[in-house]
């Protein structure tokens, strides 16, 4: 079976609520990836979670399939990430970290 008849498949087994194994879950996010599954397709994955929800297992394989089937950047030096849950009063991290970062890289000019 071809990735597009997997991701087909495996949209209509997730849109009557059963598990997708990390092969099927590939399978889509590869035709996501390759704008080969159309935006009606994408919508129908998109639904089936919202209505079924997604196993822990499933998440992960969302994760691992979209770092496998996504664009790879790559940036020379020092490379930070800051995550913070946004929306929640007071967990405001950018205020503080944006200017350490700032004076740091300013010092080391």
């Amino acid at each position: 079976m071809d990735e597009k008849s997997l991701a087909l498949e495996a949209i209509r087994k997730k849109l009557v609520g059963k598990k997708l194994t990390y092969k099927e879950i590939y399978a889509i996010m590869d035709q996501i990836a390759e704008d080969k599954l159309g935006d009606v397709l994408t919508t129908y994955f998109v639904a089936s979670g919202y209505s079924e929800g997604f196993t822990n297992d499933e998440i992960y394989y969302l994760t691992r399939a979209m770092v496998e089937t996504g664009e790879k950047l790559s940036f020379s030096g020092l490379v930070a990430d800051k995550h913070s849950v946004g929306g929640v009063p007071g967990t405001r991290t950018t205020l503080i970290v944006v200017p350490i970062v700032d004076f740091h890289q300013r010092r080391d000019l």
